[in-house]
């Protein structure tokens, strides 16, 4: 596996866990508690509605769960507007936006409004107040140092939609957990890329994810496969076929949180819109302050790279001689992390390969995809191929990766415009 180092003096060290709670990785963990408490498809809001009574609070658990069924219904229906539109294909609604972030957040909030007020409710009546406004305070530090853009389209969609514009920083503002990246080649010599999504669901697991296809007045179409409400990307590929998808990191080296840093998922759609391979992209974020660990995976037709990215350093790895390249949650650069760790999900992919050269279709890729699926938290697997621009989708069903997918022909999603819808 080739790397390219790029670490500004930090040296491999061992530290205690408790490190990540005061460098800040307690705040990923308490988005993990609040999103857990929201797992309404999985706990049964119905049942914690009666469990509460003895504790007095039923009525919330009650609006909660109305909330919930309301979102559920109203992700299945299509809308349209004067300028975009929301169609849904199979259990993916897909949303087409277009013109200024601004344009493009006012856009997604009037096409939503109804599910992103139900998404409200649901949450406002699942957390806890105390909990709620302690999150709300920690969000607020990290949206602080937005772009003016990004801040001008959050707005813009809370406006649109009458929700509250705190509640959708935070949502957009704060990284997600555990996830898998794989690429290799094809018989034909192309590259082929996987993505598992998997992180809690805040509930939403059957309509919560949404692909989001931007058309936006400077740079490269996008979409974006993500969760209602968040204006960046995850997961996505762009109209130049760069195809990318993140992972939060566990064992980074050196500060675990930077407030004045970009959040992953704003920063990703920025160098998507700009970058025209995936070695560009890649330069992109090296050359950035993010607010937390990441590894992000870029594949386009030809290459594929996993930039490490910490907060005093990053690195760049590439397939070694057998021409496959796996991401998870930890870096793999010695420099870069503060102990080796033994990822059972990396080691499934990476175990049985005998130095043989790897050959992957789409087929195994998705093999390898539900091989590597974390039961319960699988909210997304997408298929890349860059060179064919498709992309295959599976979304709203857990687990994802056991299909079915949707075959998406990038070129028609990038090629419509808005008059075309209309007809």
């Amino acid at each position: 596996m080739t790397v390219d180092t790029n670490s500004t003096g930090l040296r491999p060290r061992r530290r205690i866990r408790l490190r990540r709670w005061r460098e800040g990785r307690w705040l990923s963990l308490l988005v993990g508690m609040v999103e857990f408490t929201l797992c309404a498809r999985w706990l049964g809001l119905r049942l914690m509605g009666v469990a509460a009574d003895a504790l007095g609070l039923s009525a919330r658990a009650g609006e909660a769960t109305r909330a919930y069924h309301r979102l559920n219904s109203l992700m299945r229906r299509p809308t349209e507007a004067a300028d975009a539109r929301m169609e849904i294909r199979g259990r993916a609604p897909i949303v087409h936006l277009y013109g200024s972030p601004a344009d493009m957040g006012d856009q997604y909030g009037r096409l939503l409004a109804e599910p992103l007020r139900a998404m409200e409710q649901c949450i406002v009546a699942a957390i806890p107040t105390r909990m709620g406004e302690h999150f709300a305070t920690m969000a607020n530090k990290l949206a602080r140092h937005v772009p003016e853009a990004t801040r001008a389209e959050i707005t813009a969609v809370a406006d649109a939609a009458g929700v509250s514009v705190e509640l959708l920083m935070a949502l957009n503002v704060v990284t997600r957990l555990a996830c898998t990246t794989v690429a290799a080649r094809n018989d034909a010599g192309r590259i082929v890329m996987g993505r598992n999504g998997d992180f809690f669901s805040m509930g939403f697991a059957d309509r919560g994810m949404v692909v989001a296809v931007r058309h936006p007045a400077d740079g490269h179409a996008t979409a974006a496969v993500g969760v209602l409400g968040v204006i960046g990307a995850y997961t996505g590929v762009s109209a130049a076929g760069v195809a990318f998808g993140n992972m939060l990191v566990f064992n980074a080296a050196g500060p675990q949180l930077h407030p004045k840093g970009l959040p992953m998922q704003i920063a990703l759609r920025q160098a998507a819109e700009r970058a025209g391979s995936a070695e560009e992209m890649s330069t992109i974020l090296r050359g950035q302050r993010h607010a937390a660990p990441m590894n992000v995976m870029m594949a386009d037709a030809d290459d594929a790279v996993v930039t490490e990215l910490g907060l005093k350093g990053s690195a760049v790895r590439r397939a070694g001689a057998d021409g496959l390249l796996v991401a998870t949650n930890h870096f793999r650069t010695p420099e870069l992390a503060d102990h080796p760790e033994q990822c059972t999900r990396y080691q499934r992919l990476t175990s049985d390969n005998d130095g043989r050269p790897v050959v992957m279709d789409v087929t195994a890729v998705k093999a390898a995809l539900h091989r590597t699926r974390i039961p319960l938290m699988n909210l997304q697997a997408v298929v890349f191929e860059p060179a064919a621009m498709r992309m295959h989708v599976s979304v709203n069903r857990l687990p994802a990766s056991a299909g079915p997918y949707l075959v998406m022909d990038l070129r028609e999603l990038f090629a419509l415009p808005p008059a075309e819808m209309l007809q």
